[in-house]
């Protein structure tokens, strides 16, 4: 018993979680790549570049919870140039339920597609339901983008510098950037408008393109056989040149400053609802000593 109460405090230590890491697998399509994770594609990467952070089909509560998803009858299939997956895919809220069939295919001439067929088996309930995008950082703070709105009007934009409090690109059909000197990527989002956040006012360090639009009323309902039907397909073009690193001839040396300023304090939320869930965390709760409930 004292060793799994350790392995939990080292978990969420590590990880902010006592829940076990998910499995993971590796996707290759000659210079394209991408890792699997849960019904999810993380890192997606070109020639060594990370063109992505991640894309996954997400679903939110009307208190903007996230909806439990399970995935099932998975099929994997990869060959000199290509990977394709195909999966059921079940979003379930109390008694409401969501059925969807997702496919993804990639291949080695940069494009990968990612589609994913839903119904409500049952009226739905929802904040936003549909594809979630993340942009890394590096190669894309303050750059331009070509950005297509889904009246087929383009206009060119720039990522944020500095963190935007607001959302910095609204209403986005497509977007065309620079990844790199020589790679360009194109974002192209179907079945609905999508808009941009940036997620660093979250401490996360990408962009998120979700779809949907907080502009519009919400929480709204997916009526009971109700379709969603939607695509996101990236495609890469260029050749990335990476850069020589010539090795350095200096010894570098690492030492200990005198101590800076302290951290801020930091907080947490608990439920008003379940006060039985604050009993179960107490003993964390006064370990982690946060500042303000």
């Amino acid at each position: 018993m004292i060793s799994s109460e350790l392995a939990n405090v080292d978990a969420i230590a590590l990880f902010g979680t006592s829940q076990a890491a998910p499995e993971q697998q590796k996707l290759t399509a000659g210079s394209l790549t991408a890792t699997w994770e849960q019904g999810a594609l993380r890192n997606i990467c070109y020639d060594g570049v990370e063109v992505l952070r991640g894309i996954a089909f997400l679903s939110r509560d009307d208190a903007w919870g996230n909806n439990p998803a399970k995935f099932a009858n998975l099929i994997m299939q990869e060959d000199d140039g290509h990977f394709r997956l195909a999966f059921d895919l079940v979003i379930t809220n109390d008694t409401q339920r969501l059925n969807a069939a997702a496919k993804i295919q990639g291949n080695s001439r940069g494009r990968l597609s990612f589609t994913v067929f839903a119904t409500a088996v049952s009226d739905f309930v929802t904040n936003r339901t549909g594809f979630t995008i993340l942009h890394p950082l590096e190669n894309i703070v303050g750059q331009p983008v070509d950005v297509t709105h889904t009246d087929g009007t383009q206009t060119l934009q720039r990522f944020p510098e500095n963190i935007s409090p607001g959302q910095p690109i609204f209403d986005i059909r497509a977007l065309t950037h620079q990844v790199g000197p020589e790679l360009t990527a194109t974002i192209l989002m179907e079945g609905a408008k999508f808009e941009m956040e940036d997620h660093r006012n979250w401490m996360d360090a990408s962009f998120k393109t979700y779809s949907g639009s907080l502009l519009d009323p919400w929480p709204y309902t997916i009526e009971r056989g109700e379709n969603i039907y939607q695509t996101v397909t990236l495609t890469v073009s260029g050749f990335n040149q990476p850069t020589k690193v010539q090795p350095s001839k200096k010894t570098i040396s690492v030492s200990l400053g005198e101590p800076a300023e302290a951290l801020p304090d930091f907080g947490t939320a608990l439920s008003l609802t379940d006060p039985a869930d604050v009993l179960e965390v107490s003993e964390l709760l006064d370990w982690a000593q946060p500042a303000y409930l």
